[in-house]
């Protein structure tokens, strides 16, 4: 029994240390901030989660900041006087992945703060037009989005994961017909992904590896 209390005494500290056996932790990666019109041909590359050691436990995409900026001109196209009655903004956020399409994210700004106001300009006439600036300040936040497990495989591994992104001006105005020029708005946003993983304690791992290797040489 005494060559085996060593063993005991080994074997009981790994058992115990079966709660230590792994710990849990996030990594964030961040993309570059650029400003993003009403296409989507800004491109954004965040890189993969590549810790080998670890087992990945959550992906979260999230927009971390959008600022509007810019100016949208109304023209009365029509024959009768117009009046704006609304003027939104609509955010959107996508993720492609070859084979399997992508994720899309939507937030609408609802009534834009513009100088002039908007709600000002009842009284648009034929032929005239107006031009709304967006005031400074204004910035949103798009919903964080946690990604399904089926498709943690897109975000691991080397090199980077796509996103792009775009904002596009509306305006509602009463009246026959309008025509609206927003080419120059723009909305400054970036991209970044949490990555929630578990990763073994070395400690615990060599702790079992001592007992097994006890175990054989008492066994020869």
């Amino acid at each position: 029994m005494k060559f085996l209390a060593p063993l005991l005494a080994l074997t009981a500290l790994a058992s115990s240390a079966k709660a230590a056996v792994v710990y849990y932790d996030t990594r964030t990666y961040y993309s570059s901030t650029i400003d993003v019109g009403s296409s989507f041909v800004n491109i954004f590359n965040v890189a993969k989660f590549n810790i080998p050691q670890a087992t990945l436990t959550g992906v979260t995409v999230k927009v971390v900041q959008s600022t509007m900026t810019g100016s949208i001109t109304v023209t009365n196209t029509g024959g009768v006087a117009a009046a704006i009655e609304a003027f939104d903004s609509e955010f959107t956020a996508r993720q492609i992945t070859t084979g399997l399409g992508y994720a899309q994210t939507t937030v609408d700004i609802n009534n834009v703060v513009t100088s002039p106001a908007w709600q000002s300009v009842t009284n648009l006439q034929p032929g005239v037009s107006q031009t709304l600036n967006i005031a400074s300040g204004q910035s949103f936040v798009v919903a964080d989005q946690n990604i399904a497990s089926g498709f943690w495989g897109a975000y691991t591994g080397s090199g980077n994961v796509t996103f792009s992104a775009r904002d596009v001006q509306s305006i509602t105005v009463t009246g026959e017909s309008f025509g609206q020029n927003a080419s120059n708005t723009k909305a400054t946003t970036q991209f970044a992904v949490v990555y929630s993983f578990s990763i073994p304690e070395p400690g615990s791992a060599l702790l079992g590896g001592m007992a097994i290797l006890v175990l054989f040489r008492r066994r020869r």
